[in-house]
């Protein structure tokens, strides 16, 4: 099966309950194409319904790094930073229970606000980007891949944006790249369209 089969299947497996058989099956489709946003994105979805958060955190990081235009990414990295902040509460709530352990809990309950605070920002930041860059569909035939997709502008006035895009192999090799402006008005949105050419684009 191609990484995108299996993909696909784990869609399927996720309709039908069956979250391990999904997991499994994005898991496998990564191991060829490890760079193919959606299934990052649903495995670290799956990740995080399992409370899974250490596995976890590389998604969530690797999606800031593949598409960092688009808000949808900073709230996965939220639910990501989440597993330290449950673990601190953990820890505080044993420490406040024992004598002699003000220090620890003291220090420990900073930790978790620190933590706290970092998990709020990113949900701040997704719901208060003033823009949204989202790809809708990507084909390949031969050495030509499509790429397709939308630019919100979310701010009160209207915006011009210049997009840059970089076609990765399986190896995360930039094979080729392509630039596109889109205009928007105020709260608004924009598509775009580019074509690029380079050997076995894969994200």
């Amino acid at each position: 099966y191609t990484p995108l089969q299996l993909f696909e299947a784990s869609v399927a497996a996720v309709r039908a309950n069956r979250d391990e058989d999904a997991i499994r099956l994005i898991e496998l489709g990564l191991e060829r194409n490890p760079y193919y946003r959606d299934a990052i994105f649903n495995l670290a979805t799956l990740y995080h319904r399992k409370k899974e958060f250490e596995k976890m955190m590389p998604l969530a990081e690797r999606l800031l790094e593949l598409d960092p235009n688009n808000p949808d990414n900073f709230r996965i990295y939220a639910g990501a930073l989440q597993g330290p902040a449950e673990q601190y509460k953990t820890e505080a709530e044993a420490l406040q229970k024992e004598r002699g352990k003000k220090a620890q809990f003291d220090a420990t309950m900073k930790k978790l606000q620190a933590q706290n605070d970092s998990v709020l920002k990113y949900v701040q930041l997704s719901h208060e980007s003033p823009f949204s860059v989202k790809v809708q569909n990507m084909q390949t035939a031969g050495s030509t891949t499509t790429l397709t997709g939308t630019v919100e502008n979310r701010s009160e006035s209207p915006k011009t944006f210049d997009l840059k895009f970089e076609f990765l192999d399986a190896q995360g090799n930039v094979v080729a790249s392509e630039s596109a402006t889109v205009q928007t008005e105020a709260k608004g949105a924009g598509t775009f369209r580019v074509e690029a050419a380079g050997p076995g684009v894969v994200a």
